[in-house]
């Protein structure tokens, strides 16, 4: 992926801390045989608490779903606003919900577990796991629409399948985990595809929408899978036990086999980085269950001297769909590992849904009251439409045929002046990746416009030596008036 081969600085300071899943919960599980189970069957096929284990003897609510997970697991939203989620809080139809860590989402004996990438090892640049939970129709017992992220299903039911229904990509697909302890993991990622240019007038049909990809893989017993035409059987490794998913016109899943469950499924908890990913997200649990305020965790965590935590401050924010806080972050911290995670954070957003870009586009022209406020009117002044658009193309991103071509590089000098912060510092992260010796010149989008300018020469004239700028034709010769006689 684009940003795992351009962005190592933000590998090697703990990049998706912010909402790394810990589902290695089954593993350890796995692990431990011979120990009592933590449920046990009970009324209707759905699970109880086994004391047996160390439990305490409580059924759980046959009507869902509901979180199951301890509170500052989730995050659940209602008309855009987040709050920290308790324990065995019912989850209504329309209700957004978004890992912070481990949540797991119980419905009619179907367990949802949501997670993102522990090691780094996963296919897809997972940074946060989210859903929306749907009403439930006539003969299923979960229904939701997939977000970007990680889902674990499994028939937690003591006897009989368990019938899921998820939509994505503007399809409905079918998934019933034939027998109890049927488990699968779903992964999807979305991205506007670089190059592609945001139009403010489009209707929402002809919006430029998000290509998605997406994969399942059958960890333990068998599925079946069906959409509007096609249908097909599943089984845990060896077997045909994955279906890839392109979101690309008349593309149909395809199925593929393996030898054994993927080593990014069941990551091993002891490996040094997962271990050290598990310890932040844990605080980060912590903090959210103590706070009760998302917004005060990810002010906390964006002023730490603590990189991982800078990082997951911008995640939470880009997870809770909190565009201001994000620009408030960036805004406040002179660390450009924040600068880097930011750029992800708003891709990611981006390609989370649909007509995302019409929603950012209208957050820019409203602009940013607090952070106003906060600078004294410096930053955070509303956007003119132009400036948004611009904004917008440049989180969106280049073509690598575009990255070669001179005129990308006369565009992005020139934005290097532009009146709005935000687009220097974006123009400015772009340069410096493309260009990386240019980051001596010590370009700061935030500096007095004398301090820029000076950069900005520097600037030209490096991309004048390596030839990166447009060369200007020979301006032509006025030939000479003829001598009188």
């Amino acid at each position: 992926m684009f940003r795992k081969k351009a962005w190592p600085l933000m590998l090697t300071v703990g990049a998706c801390v912010a909402l790394s899943g810990c589902g290695q919960r089954k593993v350890a599980d796995a692990k431990e045989k011979g120990k009592p189970p933590a449920t046990t069957p009970g009324p209707d096929g759905v699970a109880m608490a086994n004391p047996a284990n160390g439990a305490p003897n409580l059924t759980l609510p046959l009507a869902g779903p509901f979180l199951a997970s301890s509170k500052g697991s989730a995050l659940v939203g209602v008309d855009g606003k987040f709050k920290v989620a308790d324990k065995g809080s019912q989850i209504a139809p329309g209700n957004r919900v978004v890992s912070a860590g481990s949540a797991v989402i119980m419905s009619n004996g179907v367990e949802a577990e949501l997670l993102a990438d522990l090691t780094g090892n996963d296919p897809m640049p997972v940074e946060t796991s989210g859903l929306t939970v749907l009403k439930t129709s006539e003969g299923f017992d979960f229904e939701f629409q997939l977000e970007p992220g990680r889902v674990d299903l499994e028939n937690k039911k003591s006897n009989g399948p368990a019938k899921i229904r998820i939509h994505a990509a503007g399809q409905k697909h079918d998934l019933e985990l034939v027998t109890p302890g049927s488990r699968c993991a779903i992964e999807t990622y979305g991205r506007l595809m670089p190059g592609a240019q945001f139009d403010p007038e489009a209707t929402p049909e002809n919006m430029i929408k998000p290509v998605g990809r997406g994969l399942m893989v059958v960890i333990k017993g068998e599925a079946s899978y069906s959409d509007s035409d096609t249908f097909m059987k599943l089984t845990e490794p060896p077997g045909r036990s994955q279906l890839n998913f392109d979101s690309k016109d008349g593309h149909e899943p395809v199925p593929t086999h393996l030898d054994k469950v993927p080593a990014w499924v069941l990551a091993d908890t002891k490996e040094p980085s997962a271990a050290k990913h598990l310890a932040m997200v844990k605080e980060i649990e912590a903090k959210l269950a103590e706070k009760g305020d998302i917004a005060a965790v990810i002010d906390e965590y964006g002023t730490s001297a603590d990189p991982a935590k800078r990082v997951a401050a911008v995640h939470l924010a880009a997870a809770s769909g909190d565009l201001a806080r994000i620009f408030m972050t960036v805004n406040r911290s002179p660390h450009p590992d924040v600068v880097d995670e930011a750029i992800v954070a708003v891709r990611h957003w981006l390609g989370g849904g649909p007509n995302r870009a019409k929603t950012m586009y209208d957050f820019l022209l409203k602009g940013i009251p607090e952070l106003m406020e906060k600078t004294g009117g410096k930053h955070g002044a509303p956007a003119t439409p132009a400036q948004a658009v611009v904004l917008i193309d440049l989180f969106i991103g280049f073509t690598e045929e575009q990255k070669l071509q001179p005129s990308t590089y006369k565009y992005l000098l020139r934005l290097l002046s532009n009146e709005k912060s935000a687009i220097r510092g974006v123009a400015s992260w772009y340069l410096n990746h493309m260009v990386p010796d240019g980051v001596r010149f010590g370009f700061n989008p935030n500096d007095p416009e004398e301090a820029r300018a000076k950069s900005v020469k520097q600037w030209e004239t490096r991309l004048n030596e390596l030839k990166l700028l447009p060369v200007a034709p020979p301006v032509p010769k006025v030939p000479a008036a003829p001598k009188k006689p």
